[in-house]
């Protein structure tokens, strides 16, 4: 009597071969781009203090550029404390999520004077010293109180991330001011025609770029967590 054939059931561990689980999938390439795009811009904006002081600009104008520049990267700073302890599962405090909106809030400051800046120009119209002051700070204190207050009751992952949206849409909607009217004022004969449009054009870049901040970082970190081993340990629990 012939014995019945036997089926054997070979069960295939992929899980310890090169690349995990995820090996038939294929790992997205455009993230690092991504990362290394928005790397570079932010490194362009760093050394621009050094490459102004390298044309022979007067020492001045290089040190209004410089303290802008630290006050975008401390405002860059600010807006991603907030995604940063989260996602490292650290407590959120209320000093971290009013530091987020300080930040945010100079940001959007800083859209409104150079929106004001542009229009001026396009207008012929020169802000006194006083009043730009106290338009940008009144924006300022504005921002902070009115959203300070909102996010009592917000959490404050979300929360964060609604503010760096806005300030990225105010970044569009001030470009699309000061894009439009430096294209209409180079075009007079005036002297310095479109100075002060051009500095419209790169306040609104220069906080686009740091609005994208908390962004890239959470993309970046999400791509790491998928392909380390730790992060392969925090799923299987």
């Amino acid at each position: 009597m012939n014995d019945p054939p036997r089926t054997s059931t070979v069960l295939l561990d992929y899980s310890h071969a090169p690349g995990g689980a995820n090996a038939t999938r294929p790992r997205p390439k455009w993230v690092y781009w991504v990362v290394g795009v928005y790397g570079l811009c932010l490194g362009a904006l760093l050394v621009a203090p050094a490459v102004t002081a390298l044309f022979g600009m007067e020492l001045g104008a290089v040190a209004v550029e410089s303290g802008y520049v630290i006050a975008l990267v401390l405002c860059g700073l600010g807006m991603v404390l907030v995604p940063v302890r989260t996602r490292q599962r650290r407590p959120i405090r209320r000093r971290s999520v009013w530091i987020t909106v300080i930040a945010s809030g100079f940001l959007f400051a800083l859209l409104v004077g150079a929106a004001m800046l542009a229009i001026g120009e396009y207008s012929r119209h020169e802000w006194s010293g006083t009043v730009f002051t106290i338009a940008t700070a009144s924006v300022w204190a504005a921002w902070t109180v009115i959203f300070g207050l909102i996010s009592r009751t917000a959490d404050p992952l979300s929360f964060a991330g609604k503010l760096h949206k806005l300030v990225l849409a105010g970044s569009v909607l001030e470009l699309l001011v000061a894009v439009p009217t430096h294209v209409v004022v180079r075009r007079r004969p005036d002297c310095c025609a479109g100075l002060e449009t051009g500095i419209g054009i790169c306040v609104g870049v220069t906080v686009m770029i740091v609005a994208f901040g908390p962004a890239v970082l959470v993309l970046y970190w999400k791509r790491w967590k998928q392909i380390s081993p730790a992060g392969d340990r925090d799923r299987e629990h």
